[in-house]
């Protein structure tokens, strides 16, 4: 089976005293998730999830969580079916401007438990709940 990797960042902001998680919501098919897309050749992952963070958000201002990375795999079924590597580190975004990339349809700063019901798939909700145990934990 072929394999793919990715990588992408869990963004947060501080807004109204509350930490908001950023969602884009996937033009093609309407799910949400966290920025993130695919690695280039000759790339590292965090340089993937910097420039992925750029080329969907335009946000560039960001400051990366220390020790925080949480990966996921999963198969993906279309022409043909491969293995999706996904690897999400953890940043504090300090603005909410966002310029969408025509690949998502929307964008939303959702609280944890409003994150936790817009993303459509459990190891997402996962990496979620670890990335705000981790912030919790007062890294």
């Amino acid at each position: 089976m072929k394999t793919k990797t990715s990588a992408g960042f869990v963004l947060f902001r501080t807004h109204e005293g509350s930490c908001k998680y950023l969602l884009l919501k996937s033009a093609r098919d309407g799910l949400y998730g966290f920025p993130k897309g695919h690695i280039d050749e000759d790339e590292k992952l965090l340089e993937t999830a910097y420039r992925e963070l750029m080329e969907e958000t335009g946000i560039a201002d960001i400051r990366v969580v220390d020790g925080f990375q949480k990966s996921i795999s999963y198969e993906i079924v279309r022409k043909e079916t491969f293995l999706k590597t996904a690897h999400y580190f953890l940043a504090e975004c300090f603005s909410g401007n966002v310029l969408l990339s025509p690949e998502h349809a929307e964008f939303h700063w959702a609280g944890f438990e409003e994150a936790l019901e817009l993303v459509n798939f459990d190891q997402l909700r996962e990496v979620l709940r670890c990335a705000r145990d981790y912030l919790a934990d007062g890294s």
